[in-house]
């Protein structure tokens, strides 16, 4: 079966929640900064990634986001 349109997007959404969630839970447990490295974008893009790295470090900036 072929992933339909909206099937995607509720792929995505989950991705984008499940990362903002672990990243979250990693800067509170051990005092995580922000991410440096990323090595394989996958499902989300680079700007997609800062944008979920916004929403856990929101003060902090992001190179090559393009926001």
């Amino acid at each position: 079966m072929v992933p339909g349109r909206a099937d995607l997007n509720f792929r995505l959404q989950g991705a984008v929640y499940l990362l903002a969630d672990a990243w979250a839970a990693e800067a509170w447990d051990s005092d995580l900064e922000r991410f440096h490295l990323i090595n394989d974008t996958g499902l989300l893009s680079l700007p997609e990634l800062c944008a979920v790295g916004r929403l856990v470090w929101p003060d902090v900036a992001f190179d090559g986001d393009g926001a």
